[in-house]
C-alpha cells in the first residue's frame, strides 16, 4: 500500500541580481533539512555552497524565466540570490526567527535575529560599469555575477588561487566584444577562454575584480554590550553566517 503525498505550500520571493524574476519555492521538508545538517557538521565553504544549491533545486518549482527544456538551474544564479533564497526558503520551513550565540571577550551573548530584517546590502554602481574596456573604444568585456556553482567546484578545496581565479574570471565573462564582433564565451573551450583572458592587460584584472568584490550581499547587524560598558556590533555578512541559522 502506498501513501499518498504530502501538497506542500508554494511561495514567491525575487532575485537580488535581477528583481523582475519571480521565484516560485515550496517549504524545506525532512530530507533537506537533514542535508542542511550534514553540511554544518562539515563546515566547508565549498561544502556550504554545493548543499545550498541541491536543497535550492529540490524546492524552486520556477523562475518564470523561459527556458528550451524548461528546467531552473539554481547554480546558474550568483551567491547573493542563493544567500536570499535560502533565507526566504528558511523563513517559511522553520520560522521566521533564529537564535544566535556569539563568544566576545569571553562573554557569551544570546539573541534572535528577525530574518525579516535582514536585507540585500546596497551596492552603488555607475551606469554600465560590468562593460570593461580592454583596449581599443569599441573593445571590450561584459560582465556577470559568478555563478554560485563556480564556489562549489574541488578546485576550492585545494589552494591554488591562480586556477581559482583564472575559473571565477571565466565564469563571470557574460560577452567578448571585438570592434563589431560579439562572442558568446560558452562557445570556446575553457582553455581557449583562459588563454585569451591571461593576454588581457594587467589593468584589466583590477577592473574586474572590483566588480565581482562589490557583489550585493546580505548583511545584518546586532549591537551589544559587553560587561565593562564597551559596545560591539555582531555583522552578519557571509555567507556561513546566514548558513548556520
Amino acid at each position: 500500500m502506498s501513501l499518498p503525498k504530502i501538497e506542500l505550500p508554494t511561495f514567491t520571493t525575487n532575485l537580488i541580481s535581477d528583481p523582475s524574476v519571480v521565484v516560485t519555492m515550496r517549504p524545506m521538508t525532512i530530507k533537506q533539512e537533514k542535508l542542511l545538517l550534514m553540511a554544518k557538521e562539515e563546515r566547508s565553504d565549498k561544502g556550504i555552497v554545493s548543499t545550498l544549491i541541491d536543497i535550492l533545486q529540490a524546492c524552486v518549482v520556477t523562475d518564470g524565466k523561459t527556458r528550451s527544456d524548461g528546467a531552473v538551474n539554481v547554480g546558474d544564479y550568483p551567491l547573493c540570490d542563493i544567500e536570499w533564497m535560502f533565507l526566504k526558503l528558511r523563513a517559511q520551513s522553520v520560522g521566521n526567527s533564529a537564535d544566535l550565540s556569539y563568544v566576545i571577550s569571553e562573554e557569551t551573548f544570546d539573541f534572535k535575529v528577525d530574518l525579516n530584517k535582514v536585507k540585500p546590502k546596497a551596492v552603488e554602481r555607475k551606469a554600465m560599469d560590468n562593460m570593461i574596456k580592454i583596449g581599443g573604444d569599441s573593445d571590450s568585456i561584459e560582465l556577470k555575477y559568478t555563478p554560485s556553482k563556480v564556489f562549489a567546484d574541488s578546485i576550492f578545496d585545494e589552494d591554488k588561487e591562480s586556477e581559482q581565479l583564472d575559473l571565477v574570471l571565466a565564469s563571470s565573462i557574460a560577452a567578448i566584444n571585438i570592434g563589431d564582433t560579439k562572442t558568446d564565451p560558452s562557445t570556446l573551450t575553457s582553455e581557449e577562454l583562459t588563454e585569451w583572458i591571461n593576454s588581457l592587460p594587467a589593468g584589466v584584472l583590477k577592473k574586474c575584480q572590483d566588480f565581482l568584490q562589490n557583489t550585493p550581499r546580505l548583511y545584518h547587524a546586532e549591537k551589544v554590550k559587553t560587561k565593562d560598558g564597551k559596545e560591539h556590533v555582531i555583522e552578519l555578512q557571509s555567507l556561513n553566517d546566514f548558513f548556520i541559522i
